[in-house]
């Protein structure tokens, strides 16, 4: 593979953010028996329409770092793995009461698949959804990195996959002779595995967390702690990410997707539109227009980072400050 490139990959996309206390009062059933969950999260699961697919039902803790911080040669290396059906990490999650499945730990391996699978690597979004054209130019550039080195390791598309699997089926119907005779070797292996995906035979391994949302956020913590180092600001807005600060802080940094940091369940919707209001009277303050490169005039914005990802830091100094 070719050298490391410091492109990151957006794919916090595939996974919707939510609190772990969200609940809504219909989606909660009196006197509710929790069935014991599975212990794998079939791959096959991932993709589809929302009646067969369990994406729609998965959730990542409104405080998890985004799910943009593998290379794209990170996002090779999980789908060779994957490809190959080699050992991967198990993931962690947690069910909440709303039978939403929180993912703890994973996020990123879960997310590439479904990137793979839907040729979705963050280049396909809205322009609205990405920060500025400069932040899209850098998504672009590592979606196109990915499609790349898929192409060198000889994994290729999804969609490749798929047609190898309708020219088996072809082959199979035709009964003119034997299937893997007729196909060259490439397209038998492609066909074979998305044969093995369709019927569910590869899975995410889980580690299931049990108990309540109190629980459930002592182990997020745990887990971000343990991870890749934390910086001072990492903590802190981790531990309080309950306080107002914290959650204006994140509402910032993502802003097109600032209604999840702010649960509904002691707050009225009125309250919650004047708080989303005022975050995007905040944000367009601090970082509008888009800074210009070259920088030939005097309309820049307030704040520019040198990290995309330390974004939150930032602004938390920022707004301590003033």
């Amino acid at each position: 593979m070719s050298d490391r490139t410091t492109d990151r990959v957006y794919l916090d996309h595939h996974i919707e953010r939510e609190s772990l206390r969200y609940k809504r009062d219909d989606d909660l059933i009196p006197g509710r028996k929790r069935r014991r969950s599975n212990r794998l999260l079939r791959l096959s699961d991932l993709f589809g329409d929302d009646a067969s697919s369990r994406q729609h039902l998965l959730r990542k803790p409104d405080f998890q770092r985004a799910t943009n911080s593998w290379t794209p040669e990170d996002c090779v290396l999980l789908m060779e793995s994957i490809i190959k059906e080699q050992t991967i990490p198990a993931i962690i999650m947690w069910s909440s009461e709303a039978s939403f499945d929180y993912v703890l730990d994973g996020a990123h391996r879960i997310s590439v698949f479904m990137a793979w699978i839907n040729d979705d690597w963050g280049d396909t979004l809205p322009e609205e959804r990405y920060d500025d054209q400069e932040h899209q130019r850098e998504v672009e550039t590592a979606a196109r990195e990915v499609r790349r080195l898929l192409d060198d390791e000889g994994i290729g598309t999804a969609e490749s996959y798929r047609e190898a699997e309708n020219q088996l089926d072809d082959a199979v119907e035709s009964k003119s002779g034997i299937p893997k005779e007729e196909l060259d070797d490439e397209t038998f292996r492609k066909a074979i595995f998305f044969r093995d995906l369709r019927r569910g035979d590869l899975s995410f391994d889980i580690q299931w967390v049990d108990g309540d949302y109190e629980t459930a956020e002592k182990s997020f913590l745990t887990i971000n702690k343990a991870g890749s180092s934390l910086t001072d600001w990492e903590t802190i807005l981790i531990e309080n990410r309950n306080s107002s600060f914290a959650r204006t802080v994140m509402s910032l940094a993502n802003i097109h997707t600032a209604n999840y940091y702010w649960p509904t369940e002691d707050s009225s919707e009125n309250e919650i539109e004047q708080l989303l209001e005022n975050i995007d009277l905040i944000h367009d303050t601090l970082f509008q227009p888009d800074l210009s490169k070259p920088i030939d005039t005097l309309d820049q914005p307030l704040m520019v980072f040198p990290s995309r990802n330390r974004r939150p830091y930032y602004i938390a100094e920022f707004l301590t400050v003033v």
